[in-house]
């Protein structure tokens, strides 16, 4: 046996150990308080589920096409004499109706005991009616299964019921075998409708999602909020909430174990508002982006590497539009994540934590660049943090191209940082194996030699 040789593939083996096993920690969590004061949904639609409405409808996706959703009602009574009005929600289109007259967007009538009217209507791009961010997304549908909004009633009390197998939500529906899945965060009740066509397990995803909660103590928090998994993809986007809602559409096979994590990403937006102040809009895009990426860091469902190679490409964008003014374009998510992480970073080494403003940042319409500032400011950022921020917000400054902090990787340029996940792996990957091969090797000789 030659012992140099043993000894090298130990050395090579412990130094994949090393890289694989012992890389810096995430950081402590923000908080780990759940939820304690709740709001009940948001635009609440008149769905009972006790059976005992002057007017029920009977959902079901038509056979003839299965992006189609199709509702009979039969009105039970109507002593008062109430106009009943169907609108149909962004995402939805009239395909045909019977027994309403229409008025613009509005389906209404002024029905009998025993009549019966028809409502038809197809799946559609979302536009810009409703929050504009994703005007071709829309809801999906596949053989025996569909996610769809639910119309929004006005006048008698309606109960909607599927006419298979299916779950009837205020804003959205899903006909199709399915089953259901819940936990509790706090106040919060988190519930997946999981459709059969679907293969992933839910609870991993529900645990994340309740961790997820209580590392955010402010913000909107809805008493339940509903996920509803697509079992295809979602044209132009991997998920979304619709505008002031408590749910979230997202591609089912959408991965946990990545900083682009959609899961958590979407269920920030369930804790926002609509951030109305000058210079300000970006930060509803950038907050989900950044606390995707560092909730998920948070869980131990990515490593420090993989969220410091994550920051670095999206610092390596080339923006077409400037981030002050920026929504939903892509500048908002990449460069808005790196302009936080970088803020988040500097207040962790004060004492503080972007979380702990994130209650008055949600608070009305949100606050103004300027005033957000002002609090970062009063928690002891330097004028020279302050004024780099301002630039890369106002003036469109390329962010620093090495935004980590959690890596002790954060000194190699960032070109070579955006792709170092992929490259860590593959030297541990390489170290590891000539570590195994010659160390074995040698092994192999002594067993062989002792036979």
């Amino acid at each position: 046996m030659n012992w140099y040789r043993l000894v090298l593939g130990l050395f090579l083996l412990s130094l994949a150990a090393n890289a694989l096993f012992f890389q810096p920690g995430p950081p402590p969590m923000q908080t780990s308080t759940p939820p304690e004061d709740c709001q009940d949904s948001p635009l609440p639609r008149p769905v009972p589920d006790d059976g005992t409405a002057p007017v029920t409808g009977e959902v079901a996706q038509a056979v003839e096409n299965n992006s189609i959703v199709e509702i009979n009602y039969t009105v039970v009574e109507n002593s008062s004499g109430q106009a009943f009005t169907v609108t149909l929600p962004s995402g939805a289109k009239l395909v045909n109706q019977s027994g309403f007259s229409q008025d613009g967007d509005q389906l209404r009538t002024i029905p009998d005991q025993g009549d019966r009217l028809t409502l038809r209507y197809a799946l559609t791009k979302m536009g810009h009616d409703e929050e504009g961010q994703f005007p071709n997304a829309s809801y999906t549908a596949g053989p025996e299964w569909i996610i769809a909004p639910t119309p929004e009633h006005g006048g008698p009390d309606v109960t909607l019921q599927p006419a298979a197998s299916g779950f009837i939500g205020l804003d959205i529906l899903y006909l199709g075998e399915y089953t259901r899945h819940s936990t509790m965060a706090g106040c919060q009740n988190i519930t997946i409708i999981k459709p059969e066509a679907t293969g992933f397990d839910p609870e991993p995803r529900l645990n994340m999602l309740s961790n997820a909660a209580a590392s955010l103590s402010g913000g909107t928090t809805y008493s339940t909020v509903y996920v509803f998994p697509s079992p295809k993809p979602i044209p132009a986007a991997d998920g979304f909430v619709p505008e002031f809602q408590n749910n979230i559409i997202i591609e089912a096979d959408a991965s946990i174990h990545s900083a682009w994590n959609v899961w958590i990403h979407e269920y920030i937006h369930t804790r926002q508002v609509e951030y109305s102040g000058e210079n300000f809009s970006w930060f509803q895009e950038a907050s989900a982006t950044y606390y995707a990426a560092q909730l998920t860091l948070e869980q131990g469902l990515i490593s420090p590497i993989e969220f410091d190679a994550a920051l670095a490409r999206y610092a390596q964008h080339q923006p077409t539009t400037n981030l002050a003014t920026a929504e939903s374009e892509d500048i908002a998510y990449r460069w808005g994540a790196v302009v936080l992480a970088r803020l988040d970073a500097s207040l962790w080494q004060r004492g503080h934590t972007l979380a702990e403003m994130w209650n008055d940042i949600n608070q009305y319409d949100g606050p103004s660049y300027s005033k957000f500032e002002r609090q970062l400011s009063s928690r002891g950022l330097s004028e020279s943090r302050l004024n780099e921020t301002r630039a890369i917000v106002e003036r469109n400054a390329q962010p620093d191209p090495s935004p980590v902090y959690t890596s002790r990787m954060s000194w190699l340029p960032g070109a070579l940082l955006a792709h170092i996940s992929a490259i860590y792996q593959s030297f541990v990957a390489i170290v590891g194996g000539a570590g195994l091969a010659i160390a074995g090797r040698e092994l192999w000789t002594v067993v062989g030699t002792s036979d």
